[in-house]
């Protein structure tokens, strides 16, 4: 019977046992850099819309002030 441990076996991943343990490391590292770009992506188009919508708030304000001012519209 042999006792005799090879400690350099044990202590080096083959080739393809290397490659397998990095996918628990770069998918996750590819989904987070994924879901970054599109959350960037999805909060910039937000930010667009928002944007609209306040120009389009104050260009209806100042139309309903000028509105008031001819007369046009009931004083409230």
């Amino acid at each position: 019977m042999n006792s005799k441990v090879n400690y350099h076996d044990q202590s080096v991943l083959s080739g393809s046992t290397y490659f397998a343990a990095l996918r628990f490391v770069l998918l996750p590292l590819a989904l987070l850099i994924l879901a970054n770009i599109v959350f960037s992506l999805a909060v910039f188009n937000i930010d667009q819309l928002v944007a609209e919508l306040k120009g389009l708030l104050v260009e209806a304000n100042r139309v309903c002030a000028q509105s008031a001012l001819m007369g046009r519209l009931p004083r409230g």
